[in-house]
């Protein structure tokens, strides 16, 4: 890595420290953009909140932590969840249906990572076809009953 971007990475690292995870409050995503770029993107600021060898959890009597914490394969699944959660508040639904019945025995939502971020131009456009739908009935329904 050139030296100007390490410098970039180290600066942000210490913008994170005591800022905790609140920071991926602000994180959106814009439509049209990649889904997996975005999901670097907030799997990164995870990577820089976790906390280092040394460092005292105080919510745990000051405990402190006897080594490097490292993300679990849970907490990546629990990452890829959010971040479809944030690209929109209906795609994970739309995901659970394609992939629960493959999620077996080992698996998890980690395994078809690649395969979901192909996938949610398509899972988005059924949204929005579903919500212009939705949108139709409903205004024919409310047209119907205003002129009654």
């Amino acid at each position: 890595m050139e030296p100007i971007k390490i410098k970039l990475c180290q600066d942000f690292d210490s913008l994170q420290q005591g800022l905790g995870l609140i920071n991926l409050i602000d994180l959106q995503y814009h439509p049209g953009s990649s889904a997996k770029d975005f999901y670097n993107q907030y799997q990164y600021q995870v990577i820089a909140c976790l906390m280092k060898q040394g460092e005292v959890i105080k919510w745990k009597n000051s405990k402190e932590l006897l080594e490097n914490e490292e993300l679990s394969p849970t907490f990546e699944d629990l990452i890829l969840a959010n971040v479809l959660r944030k690209i929109h508040i209906r795609l994970p639904r739309l995901v659970r249906a394609k992939y629960h019945p493959l999620i077996r025995g080992r698996k998890s939502l980690m395994d078809f990572k690649d395969d979901i971020f192909v996938m949610v131009s398509t899972f988005l456009m059924k949204i929005k076809d579903n919500l212009l739908l939705a949108s139709k009935i409903n205004g024919d329904l409310l047209e119907r009953y205003v002129n009654f």
